[in-house]
């Protein structure tokens, strides 16, 4: 989960084993910093209100390759989006 200013605000185990990263490091870092380059465009593209399912294939910490299907969309939450 990221906020309006694209940094991230929560973090989970399977993102952890995804891009590498724990909770910990990842939380209060811009997206950016944190995800590949497709992943956080394709995250960017739907927080600015053009969200559209992506296929992005992408390298796992251990070299594999791995083929996601990323839908994304932005959300209010209490008023603040």
């Amino acid at each position: 989960v990221m906020d309006s200013a694209c940094r991230v605000t929560a973090w989970n185990p399977a993102a952890t084993a995804l891009f590498g990263h724990d909770a910990a490091a990842a939380l209060g870092r811009p997206v950016a910093e944190l995800l590949p380059a497709p992943v956080a465009t394709h995250l960017s593209a739907a927080l600015a209100g053009r969200p559209r399912p992506a296929a992005v294939l992408l390298s796992g910490r251990d070299g594999s390759d791995l083929a996601l299907e990323l839908t994304a969309a932005a959300f209010d939450a209490d008023g603040v989006r």
